[in-house]
């Protein structure tokens, strides 16, 4: 019986949503078949042609390729440093231990790409999950098929304009799945929790909380989301979890002190190539970590308070996608302007930009006003992660990748509202016209 519940479990995405899943699982596997022998670059310039077998950088892979023991003696510096601010860049200890298992089992990332494969399958169940649960019109929009065909004698498949458009074809979702780091764990994680608290399944929750943070330090942003499940596990069993509560402040205490010095590196980082260098960041806006602790003038005492306030929503719409190119390139001269543009592809940036004018903003901006008439405990706990990560992000360089567990939801609450505007725009043509 344990078996079959377990094999259920492994299944469930196929079980639910059979159509999309076997469709984006055929179209990521011709897409990464051809990248793999024909060689494609990715939007640094680096040529991707056998990349699962051979050096793999894509979104800074490279900088979790540790062995065991160095993520053992992370702990120990860790440990012996007198100064935390300047231990360096410690990363989380899931991704190396990840890769060491996929190169115990073939020397090479391809079981990792296929583990990461399949937790796309259980992205895309729980962001049609959450999405039917908060939407008002998702179900009745999936019923609509746009495309339907038989592939075997007793099985078709089916799938509705937002499955298509929002999930197999969001480019978005396939450049991080097809080029897989750090990114597709934590966003399965992060969707997770949202998930099961859908499920009133808290415990769950808490497990999935500690898990994000060994894998990624913006785990720690899930904090405040954290509280709120146990203020909803305290409305839904009238009983406060004061020894959990304590157990993940301590673990949270730890965490942050953990990574303090990848914050100082990236804070640093942020200065120098966040966009003007000096304290300005790739909009030209002054970074708050920086400005903070200036004095001066008036007018750089109101800039303080006006950073303090707004840099977030500005963190958080760049995160989103809409956000300056960097010139950042893998290898080759980077002195001019004409060098750059040979190298690197600015395909990915025209499509990042444009799908987050036209998708991820708008849905966005519509969950926030179905917030205010439906406050579901997921929605509530789905915006508190968006802006804490907003708030949390105000320092740092601005990369889709932070909020990329938010892109399919995001595409498909879009798409929802797009179809069921173009329906009440019908409904109204035909009932002018009959007047």
């Amino acid at each position: 019986m344990r078996t079959n519940n377990l094999i259920k479990n492994i299944f469930y995405p196929i079980r639910s949503y059979p159509s999309v899943c076997i469709t984006f699982i055929l179209l990521a596997l011709i897409i990464v078949v051809n990248v793999y022998f024909f060689g494609l670059h990715d939007d640094r310039g680096y040529d991707l042609k056998n990349y699962l077998t051979t050096t793999y950088i894509v979104g800074d892979f490279n900088s979790y390729e540790r062995s065991l023991t160095q993520v053992f003696d992370d702990f120990l510096k860790l440990l012996n440093s007198s100064d935390l601010n300047n231990v360096g860049s410690i990363q989380g200890p899931f991704m190396p231990l990840i890769i060491s298992i996929s190169k115990f089992i073939s020397n090479n990332l391809i079981p990792f790409f296929i583990f990461s494969l399949y937790l796309s399958l259980w992205c895309i169940t729980f962001s049609l999950d959450i999405a039917r649960n908060i939407l008002p019109f998702l179900d009745k929009q999936l019923e609509k098929k746009l495309i339907q065909f038989n592939i075997i004698k007793d099985y078709s498949i089916s799938l509705s304009s937002i499955e298509l458009f929002g999930i197999i074809l969001n480019p978005i979702f396939l450049f991080y799945v097809l080029f897989p780091a750090s990114d597709l764990p934590f966003a399965a994680l992060v969707l997770f929790i949202i998930w099961s608290s859908l499920n009133n399944n808290f415990t769950s929750c808490y497990f999935l909380y500690v898990l994000s943070i060994l894998i990624r330090p913006t785990g720690l942003f899930l904090y405040p989301a954290i509280n709120l499940i146990l203020f909803f596990d305290y409305k839904e069993n009238r009983k406060f979890r004061l020894f959990t509560f304590f157990l993940l402040l301590t673990i949270t205490l730890i965490s942050y002190f953990y990574y303090k010095g990848y914050s100082v590196v990236n804070f640093n980082d942020t200065l120098k190539f966040g966009g003007y260098g000096g304290g300005l960041s790739v909009w030209g806006l002054p970074v708050p970590g920086w400005i903070i602790s200036k004095s001066g003038s008036l007018t750089l005492e109101i800039n303080k308070i006006l950073s303090i306030l707004f840099t977030p929503f500005i963190q958080l719409i760049s995160t989103l996608g809409i956000r300056p190119s960097y010139t950042t390139i893998f290898d080759g001269n980077s002195d001019t302007t004409l060098s750059i543009v040979k190298i690197k592809p600015y395909i990915y940036a025209f499509v990042r930009i444009i799908w987050g004018s036209i998708m991820n903003l708008p849905g966005l901006i519509y969950l926030c006003l179905i917030f205010i008439n439906n406050k579901s405990k997921q929605l509530v706990l789905f915006l508190v992660i968006i802006f804490s990560f907003a708030f949390g992000l105000s320092s740092s360089i601005p990369l889709e990748r932070y909020l990329f567990f938010v892109n399919p939801l995001l595409s498909i609450a879009t798409l929802s509202c797009y179809f069921d505007l173009q329906r009440n725009l019908v409904l109204e043509n035909d009932k002018n016209s009959k007047n």
